[in-house]
This record gives C-alpha cells, sequence and structure tokens, in this order.
C-alpha cells in the first residue's frame, strides 16, 4: 500500500509544477469613443452594443473603430421535389481601428457561417433567420472584441 502510494505521488509531483497557464485576458483596456458602420444594420447594431457595453474608463486606450458587414445568404439543400430545405448565412466584418493617441492603425477580418431550416410557415422561417443572425453576430462581437484586446496588448 505504501509502495502505491509513493509510486502516485512521484506520478503527479512533475505535473503539477509544469508552468502551464490559461492565456486569456478578461479585463479590457480601451474606450470606444465613436463606431462607424457601414453594411447589415441588423449585425451592426448588435456588434455596435458589444463593443460599447465591454469598453473600459479606467486607463484605457481611446479607439475610433470603423465596422463593415455583409451578409449572404445562399441555399444550402433541397428535397426530391426541389424544395428548398436549408438555407445557410454567411456574415463577414471588417474591423478597422485606430488608437487616438498613438495614431496606431490596425484592421482584421471576422467570418461566420451557420445554417437554417425552413418550416412550413414563413413567419418561423424568418424567426429561424433572425436567431441565426443574431447568434452570429453575437458571436462576431465576441471575437472582434477579444481581437482588439489581444492587438492592443501587442503593441
Amino acid at each position: 500500500m505504501r509502495y502505491k502510494l509513493v509510486l502516485i505521488i512521484l506520478m503527479v509531483l512533475p505535473l503539477n509544477a509544469c508552468g502551464f497557464s490559461v492565456v486569456k485576458n478578461t479585463e479590457k483596456n480601451f474606450n470606444v469613443i465613436e463606431v462607424s458602420t457601414s453594411g447589415d444594420k441588423r449585425i451592426n447594431y448588435i456588434i455596435k452594443n458589444k463593443l460599447s457595453v465591454n469598453s473600459s474608463n479606467v486607463q484605457t486606450k481611446d479607439l475610433l473603430i470603423s465596422i463593415d458587414s455583409a451578409k449572404n445568404k445562399i441555399v444550402k439543400e433541397k428535397n426530391i421535389k426541389n424544395e428548398i430545405t436549408k438555407y445557410e448565412i454567411t456574415i463577414n466584418v471588417n474591423v478597422v481601428f485606430n488608437v487616438i493617441e498613438n495614431a496606431y492603425k490596425d484592421q482584421f477580418s471576422i467570418s461566420k457561417t451557420s445554417d437554417y431550416k425552413v418550416e412550413s410557415q414563413h413567419t418561423q422561417t424568418l424567426n429561424n433567420e433572425k436567431k441565426t443572425i443574431r447568434s452570429l453576430s453575437e458571436s462576431i462581437g465576441d471575437n472582434v472584441l477579444n481581437e482588439i484586446t489581444r492587438r492592443l496588448n501587442d503593441i
């Protein structure tokens, strides 16, 4: 019994102090001064709200952000009667941000894709489309926040 305990301790001890740490910065170090948007209004509204709510006012860098979004909807599946059963939506967002203090300018693009089913009632299909666009936009908004934070920490 004692040998098993010593063996377990010797196996776990090197793994305990490996120095691994999670690299996730949850504090935002920027303040959004102005957001200019072009493209799809609904997508831009969701992303703009995410940026406004999550900006900080304490010891931050002031940013000017420009967002250009595009939505593309294509037919993904048809049944044997040649009726559409699924659509695929792709949202592309190009973000350009400027740091006011040091005139640093950077840009990046984020793209997300999802699909939704066509229901028997047209209103249900529209609701499915709206839900899909909303979830993709919120995900893109989170990615924009993380990417801006990561790029500002690099400079």
